[in-house]
């Protein structure tokens, strides 16, 4: 029992990967994996209904139906290569998987009824299987309802459908067959699920750290790089553009262990001030920082930019030899925005350019202050 619990409480941390600021990425490969499994059935579904046309032992009428069908599940893998070329949000990628889901499953239904109807056979039951449990990477709830589905639909085949299955064509019971394969298939999606959160885990471990600076924990270039990518903001922004006052005095006069440590205290200073605020710091290189605010209000954005430069100063670090104060202190250039940045990398850099002129306003007035 205890192993158990501890089995159930690994899964229930390794699953905090699926969800959360990965749930995006997750739905994304969803999608991926659901339009390979759309392309597989709904070509399945093309040959069949050709083959019965050029042999013509069924109705038009059932051809055109699968060929509708095939139309319809076509339709939903343009649909998902469109959201997958463009931005979606959340929600919409749901709508769009659980709609393309819904036409796989009516295709399966309708290869289940063709099989069993004229031959009396199970043999399309776990490849339907195989192909919309194992091949997406759905979660285990939505695992089992898909297997339910496919079972009640089957059951339903069994029950007013054909009399082939009295003449002992399966080695062993329908149902028996049924469980056996759900069983199976169960477990395979599963694994399959599991590996899938390990691979995004491993992924997500990589991407931190190379958007992670590994001496102070900010975020570095390319982190906030991806922060602007992934968060379309369509209001202004505020920047601060911070740089340590004489810090090669610093690193001269007590070396660059000590250095690091005034690095890593600087950044401290940072994050408390921040705290859940909507903005990010950035080490933008060597002793230069960046603050991004999420927000237009110049006034207030000069307010928390003088908080950081009192927390400096309260942290008492001796300055160096040649230091213009006795202790370490920050200068600041502060911009605002004119536009909305969105995703627009290289508009943020501009916006950095900006905020470096009123820095060097800051050092040329004296230090230990902010300009903008």
């Amino acid at each position: 029992m205890e192993s158990w619990r501890k089995s159930y409480t690994a899964y229930k941390r390794l699953a905090t990967y699926r969800d959360g600021e990965y749930a995006y990425g997750f739905l994304r490969d969803n999608l991926r994996n659901l339009l390979l499994a759309a392309v597989v059935a709904s070509g399945a579904l093309l040959l069949n209904a050709l083959s019965y046309a050029l042999a013509d032992t069924v109705s038009y009428v059932r051809v055109g139906l699968m060929l509708v069908l095939t139309l319809m599940i076509g339709l939903g893998c343009m649909l998902i290569i469109y959201v997958l070329e463009h931005t979606c949000s959340a929600r919409g990628c749901i709508w769009i998987r659980n709609m393309v889901v819904l036409g796989l499953l009516v295709g399966v239904d309708f290869l289940l009824c063709e099989g069993m109807t004229f031959s009396g056979g199970l043999y399309v039951y776990p490849m339907a299987l195989l192909v919309l449990v194992v091949v997406p990477n759905f979660r285990i709830h939505e695992t089992f309802l898909i297997l339910l589905w496919l079972n009640l639909s089957v059951c339903f085949l069994l029950q007013s459908g054909s009399e082939l299955f009295s003449s002992g064509q399966l080695a062993m019971h329908p149902y028996r067959y049924m469980i056996f394969c759900s069983f199976i298939s169960l477990v395979i999606a599963v694994r399959h699920h599991i590996d899938y959160l390990l691979l995004v885990r491993q992924r997500a471990i990589l991407q931190t750290a190379s958007e992670t600076d590994p001496l102070t924990g900010l975020l570095n270039r390319r982190g906030m790089e991806a922060y602007l990518k992934k968060r379309n903001y369509g209001w202004n922004i505020s920047m601060v553009l911070f740089d340590i006052d004489d810090f090669k005095s610093y690193n001269d006069t007590y070396g660059h262990v000590a250095g690091d440590e005034c690095l890593r205290t600087v950044a401290e200073c940072f994050m408390t001030v921040i705290g859940k605020k909507d903005g990010i710091a950035v080490r933008y290189g060597g002793e230069e920082f960046i603050l991004l605010f999420f927000l237009a209000d110049k006034e207030e954005a000069r307010r928390q930019t003088n908080l950081c430069l009192e927390a400096m100063r309260k942290k008492q670090l001796p300055a160096g030899t040649f230091a213009n104060y006795p202790y370490v202190t920050l200068s600041a250039g502060l911009v605002v925005s004119e536009e909305p940045p969105r995703q627009d990398v290289e508009r943020c850099y501009a916006l950095a350019a900006l905020a470096d002129r009123n820095l060097y306003a800051a050092k040329a007035f004296g230090k230990n202050q902010c300009v903008g």
